[in-house]
């Protein structure tokens, strides 16, 4: 791959030039996406998302939006990195003359597409893609759910099935941005190719996902069959085949790790779900079982991850007041977090070759010297806050709401657009229809094809784009109410 076709600042829809005076200060086409971003109303909708914890008043945890900005603010560091870093002997690539544009251009790039890599995520987060991927599995078994007498699993593709069974929010963040050219004058995002590019971390279909496989990049899917045009139409643009990544998505994969490491950590300690001094205990019995071995790396790792322990010792030695302990360990996660963005950059160096040809399979992370302490932080959340009682709540309300909305909303699809209206719709779907916002009928009807089970696969994807765009109070509200609880 090539940088100067990767820095592609093509978009779907072309932007309107400003005023004639603005030549005296060009902004960059990076930094225009991010603008554009900021102020869109699906972007502020993520202030009213889940994080880790159910949406609680005040900002001393973090929402969708918080987080996404954190992640934004990791990946330009991080952008700035890469293009800056001193090349040595071993590490390091020098892009001469091009320094500064390519630190501006990453930068750009990767803050932009921090702020978007939760934009396809539903309502309760994880738990609301799963709660759509399940409602869809039990359905297509069921043989009373049927279009035309025939059951539905019968009449869609093997790929279209995948798409909604194992509905993925990397791949609807994706559909969400190529609504742009479909809806022009409706609001939607429209940013450059090279950012779009950069949020594609599983470059396949639901057809050729493959979560045990030993390339992350095949893990899950990253566009619905109904977006392949559009979707390889931008890769081409950008020279990227097969399944390469965007070079910068590994960057911008190792943030959203790191900030979500970090500030689930941090959220967690803050709720006293567990104590600094059980992260210390820990810590101390997990490195007592790391495993010796004749690697080098395997040694610096665990050489690097006992420096992690010792630091956060020091900082706790003649500390004795609970808050003033909580404090000093706040400290330490972000001297964590500077590590863990180092090692991420030196990680994308030392597999630049593979990542420019597009054969590099794993993260960052798990080829930097921190893989042990990210290894160590994932277990402490594991143990002590998924299972939290709040979260559980969460997670079997979440998947109440979206199976209630899905089995309103879906039905009231079915026979839409099809001829049969006034045979097979009574009045009552008819107005569950028209609770679907005009926008997304809108966009169904600029995409469909004429063909029949096509076009029913759009329509489950257009209540699945309208429940997906839903903050968790709407979700809830709009359950409520159709539910007769005013």
């Amino acid at each position: 791959m090539d940088w100067e076709r990767l820095l592609t600042s093509k978009t779907q829809i072309p932007r309107e030039t400003g005023p004639s005076s603005w030549a005296a200060y060009p902004v960059d086409d990076f930094e225009k996406d991010y603008r554009e971003i900021i102020s869109s109303e699906m972007f502020r909708n993520l202030q009213n998302k889940t994080q880790l914890f159910p949406l609680v008043r005040g900002g001393a945890f973090r929402t969708r939006l918080t987080h996404s900005l954190e992640v934004s603010s990791i990946s330009r560091q991080l952008g700035a990195m890469i293009a800056c870093n001193q090349k040595t002997e071993k590490n390091g690539v020098d892009f001469g003359d091009k320094t500064e544009l390519y630190a501006r251009r990453f930068s750009g790039i990767l803050s932009a597409a921090g702020l978007l890599h939760d934009l396809g995520n539903p309502p309760f987060g994880h738990f609301g893609e799963s709660s759509i991927g399940d409602w869809f599995r039990r359905s297509f078994e069921r043989d009373t759910f049927t279009f035309f007498e025939k059951p539905v699993r019968e009449v869609l593709t093997e790929q279209m099935k995948q798409d909604l069974t194992n509905f993925e929010g990397n791949a609807q963040a994706l559909r969400f941005l190529l609504k742009a050219a479909r809806c022009p004058g409706r609001g939607e995002i429209n940013v450059t190719f090279a950012t779009i590019n950069t949020l594609v971390k599983y470059p396949v279909a639901s057809t050729q996902s493959d979560r045990k496989s030993s390339d992350v990049r095949v893990h899950k899917f990253g566009y619905f069959l109904a977006d392949k045009e559009k979707f390889e139409e931008i890769r081409q643009e950008a020279g990227i085949e097969g399944h390469a990544r965007y070079p910068l998505t590994y960057l911008l994969e190792a943030a959203d790790d790191i900030a979500y490491l970090i500030s689930d950590m941090e959220d967690s300690v803050q709720r006293k779900l567990f104590s600094v001094d059980t992260v210390v205990t820990f810590f101390e019995k997990e490195l007592k079982e790391i495993p010796e071995s004749g690697s080098e790396f395997h040694e610096l790792s665990r050489m690097a991850t006992s420096g992690i322990l010792n630091n956060l010792k020091k900082r706790l030695k003649d500390k004795y007041e609970e808050e003033s302990r909580r404090y000093a360990f706040f400290g330490w996660l972000e001297y964590v977090k500077n590590w863990l963005i180092y090692a991420a950059a030196f990680a994308f160096f030392n597999h630049y070759t593979q990542i420019m040809d597009g054969t590099y399979q794993r993260e960052l992370l798990d080829d930097g010297w921190y893989v042990f302490t990210t290894g160590i932080f994932r277990k402490i959340m594991k143990t002590y806050t998924y299972p939290y009682r709040e979260r559980l709540e969460l997670e079997l309300s979440g998947q109440e709401i979206i199976s209630s909305l899905l089995g309103k909303f879906i039905p009231a699809v079915l026979y839409w657009d099809t001829g049969a209206e006034e045979e097979r719709m009574g009045r009552v779907e008819k107005n569950y229809l028209l609770y679907i916002p005009e926008k997304c009928r809108e966009d169904y009807q600029r995409s469909r094809t004429g063909d029949r089970a096509f076009d029913l696969y759009l329509r489950f994807l257009m209540v699945v784009d309208y429940i997906s765009s839903m903050t968790d109070t709407e979700a809830k509200a709009t359950y409520q109410s159709l539910q007769g609880f005013w």
